[in-house]
C-alpha cells in the first residue's frame, strides 16, 4: 500500500517541481525552500524503493553493503525531510512576525542547515553502526542508544516546529 502512495508522491511532487522551475513567476525564496522539501521528499521515496528492491526480493542473498549504504541515505532523507519542515514553519513564522532579517540570508541558512545537520547526524549514525553494531544489514536494533542518534534529532525538530506553530497562531490571534 505504502508503494502506491510513494508513487502518487513522486509524481505529483515532480510535477509540482517542474511548475515550480518552468514558471519564472513563482521564482520566490518560498517557492525554492518548497522544491527543497520536495527534493526531499522525492530522494527519501526514491532510496525506499531501492532499499526495499535490495531487501525484500524473492532472492536470498543480497548485498549488505550496498543495503547499508540505502539505509544511511534513507535515514538522511528522513532527517532532511524533518529539517525542511522546520525551515517552513520558520519561514512562516517570519513571514507572520515581519522579521527584519533577509529573506535571501535566509534560504542560504536553511540550505546549509537542512542538508548539513542532517549530514552530519546521519555520520554519527553510521560511524555508530558501523563500529558497535556491524551485523546483518543494519536493520536490526541490538543497542538502543544507536538507534536514538536518529530519534532525538527528529523529536527535538518536530518540538520545534510545534512551538514554532503555537507562535506563529498566537500571533496571528493576537496573544
Amino acid at each position: 500500500m505504502y508503494t502506491i502512495g510513494y508513487t502518487l508522491s513522486l509524481i505529483t511532487l515532480t510535477i509540482a517541481i517542474t511548475i515550480f522551475c518552468f514558471f519564472r513567476k513563482l521564482h520566490c525564496t518560498r517557492n525554492y525552500i518548497h522544491i527543497q522539501l520536495f527534493v526531499s521528499f522525492i530522494l527519501r521515496a526514491i532510496f525506499i524503493f531501492i532499499r526495499d528492491g535490495l531487501l525484500f526480493t524473492d532472492s536470498e542473498g543480497y548485498d549488505c553493503d550496498r543495503s547499508t549504504i540505502v539505509l544511511m541515505f534513507c535515514n538522511y532523507f528522513i532527517l532532511a525531510n524533518y529539517s525542511w519542515l522546520l525551515v517552513e514553519g520558520h519561514f512562516l513564522f517570519t513571514l507572520v512576525s515581519r522579521s527584519f532579517f533577509s529573506l535571501k540570508k535566509h534560504l542560504a541558512w536553511s540550505i546549509l542547515l537542512s542538508w548539513g545537520v542532517p549530514f552530519i547526524i546521519i555520520v554519527c549514525w553510521g560511524c555508530a553502526k558501523y563500529f558497535f553494531e556491524d551485523e546483518g544489514c543494519w536493520e536490526r536494533r541490538k543497542h538502543e542508544w544507536i538507534w536514538w542518534i536518529l530519534r532525538v534529532p527528529n523529536i527535538l525538530l518536530e518540538i520545534k516546529f510545534v512551538h514554532l506553530s503555537k507562535l506563529e497562531y498566537n500571533q496571528i490571534c493576537g496573544l
